[in-house]
């Protein structure tokens, strides 16, 4: 079921990932990337990051079909490299409704396993209302 109404405050579950080869390799292939410029044991994009954070707010909220991703902010602290594990932190900031649907802003922080900030996100999504 959808959880469009989930208020604000609301903290999702964190969900931890390895950036392991598939991981990343899935990620290259989907966006086109030029493999030779990601090799394992080198730097992981900082938009596999942002996209994992993505898959924890949508995964965390069940959005309905005709949800609209509008806006998207991400601040950047550090770099990871292939191998390593990290953690994503995602809550729902604000939500308002609107006339046919329901605006949602959503924020989501990646850490490495010590708890050390790497990457942070701020987006907005609108979700259709009953009759969108």
């Amino acid at each position: 079921m959808p959880n469009v109404e989930t208020p604000a405050g609301n903290e999702l579950d964190q969900v931890r990932y390895t950036l392991d080869r598939d991981l990343i390799s899935d990620y290259l292939s989907v966006v086109g990337s030029e493999p030779a410029l990601y090799q394992p044991g080198d730097l992981v994009p900082p938009t596999a990051m942002a996209a994992l954070g993505m898959r924890t707010l949508l995964d965390g909220l069940g959005l309905p079909a005709g949800a609209v991703h509008a806006a998207q902010e991400l601040t950047m602290h550090r770099t990871v490299t292939w191998g390593q594990s990290i953690v994503c932190s995602a809550r729902v900031a604000q939500t308002s409704q609107r006339k046919d649907g329901r605006f949602l802003v959503l924020e989501f922080e990646i850490a490495g396993e010590d708890g050390s900030p790497i990457l942070e996100g701020r987006t907005i999504v609108i979700a259709p209302g009953q009759n969108g």
